[in-house]
């Protein structure tokens, strides 16, 4: 059985035991989803902890460009690869199933429970998906339905949708995408409040680069800071439904600074442009008689040229056969 190196977030490393504090744990089970941005084809991991919590990981493998191996207790790994299980909000993934089920007309429609929505929403996308040769990018109608077991999908689901407790143990849900709208607004301002920004260098950086750091900007690093925001919530939601959140806040004024930032570098920047070789060009002579030009030469294969050979031995002559 093959090695791959895996990067856990803190709290989950019972995931890859076989037994926490003498109890069995279940196989882990991976489940495909159309990803919530590129609707394509997604490999994801629910996993449900042993304090009854459960959350939606991401899988991604990241491989290098050039072959690379690891080195790991005295064993080499010649899968150089690397795989990175991340938390993912089960709000974007349920979003373009929940979107699968309106009606076209527009109208709210009914009131439903969880698992009829999202049995719906798998026989919506299989259909689409009809015809499709390439195994990986088929739909299983388990994985969607599996959906409605964990608990962090049905918290998700009354974040997004409009709902009723009919029963204690019986909730219906309608999508609202008002509602999903809201949370967005709402999870942007959260990242920003969060300090989530500010304790990533890459993303300082970010801001650095804009020129959003220094003193009396604190608007503008403000609005920097919850433009990234909306940038890192762009990974997970569609073009259409990004287009609309950026409407609701006004960057106006950061991103009439940053055009005045790259008009001001583009005026400053040095030209790099570099000057083609000339070709030898024909010269003239005493007589006005043009003539080709002659490549220079150093003055010590001038001075060879001019020595007095005669009577010395080729050098071919040292490698032949003596006689």
């Amino acid at each position: 059985m093959s090695t791959l190196i895996t990067v856990l977030p803190n709290g989950y490393e019972e995931l890859l035991s076989q037994e926490v504090n003498g109890s069995q744990l279940q196989d882990l089970q991976f489940i495909r989803l159309p990803h919530p941005r590129t609707n394509v084809n997604s490999l994801f991991l629910p996993a449900t902890l042993t304090d009854g919590t459960s959350d939606i990981l991401e899988v991604q493998k990241i491989a290098p460009a050039a072959s690379r191996s690891w080195f790991l207790e005295g064993e080499v790994i010649s899968d150089g690869s690397m795989v990175l299980l991340t938390p993912i909000d089960p709000a974007f993934l349920l979003v373009p199933l929940l979107k699968a089920t309106c009606a076209q007309d527009g109208s709210l429609g009914n009131f439903r429970t969880l698992d009829d929505i999202l049995e719906e929403a798998a026989s919506v996308l299989s259909r689409n998906r009809e015809g499709i040769t390439d195994q990986t990018d088929n739909i299983s109608s388990n994985d969607i339905i599996g959906l409605s077991s964990l608990t962090c999908v049905i918290a998700a689901a009354r974040r997004i949708c409009d709902f009723k407790d009919v029963t204690e143990d019986l909730v219906v849900f309608r999508y609202s995408h008002s509602k999903t709208m809201e949370y967005l607004i709402k999870k942007a301002n959260r990242l920003v409040q969060g300090a989530i920004i500010d304790k990533s260098r890459t993303l300082e950086r970010e801001l650095i680069r804009d020129g959003l750091m220094g003193d009396g900007k604190e608007s503008l690093l403000q609005s920097g800071r919850l433009k990234l925001a909306v940038d890192l919530i762009s990974q997970y939601i569609s073009q259409e439904d990004l287009d609309e959140l950026l409407t609701k806040f006004n960057f106006s004024e950061l991103n009439n600074h940053v055009a005045a930032l790259e008009a001001a570098q583009i005026v400053q920047e040095p030209s790099t442009g570099k000057k083609k070789p000339q070709k030898p060009t024909a010269q003239e002579d005493s007589n006005g008689k043009k003539r080709k030009a002659t490549n220079q030469v150093s003055k010590g294969v001038e001075k060879l040229k001019k020595a007095n050979v005669k009577g010395m031995s080729k050098i071919s002559s040292f490698f032949q056969k003596k006689s």
